[in-house]
């Protein structure tokens, strides 16, 4: 991911590998705890588990923005 500092690509690879594949691989498990600590990366796999799951109940009822949606 270009233009990430090294944390923000940790954060990006930990969330596309929980939300891909379920889990993480054994380096992100190392790597994750000591960048972040142990807290932080409980917070961040939390978080990334309640969006997971919001966008699947979304995305199963097809909601719909009531506006379209402008890029940032």
């Amino acid at each position: 991911a270009s233009g990430l500092t090294l944390e923000e690509a940790v954060v990006v690879k930990c969330a596309l590998e929980l939300l891909r594949e379920h889990s993480v691989s054994e380096s992100m498990f190392q790597a994750a705890p000591n960048r972040f600590g142990v807290r932080a990366l409980t917070d961040l796999t939390a978080t990334i588990g309640c969006y997971g799951a919001i966008a699947g109940a979304l995305y199963s009822f097809d909601v719909q923005p009531d506006a379209p949606l402008v890029p940032v």
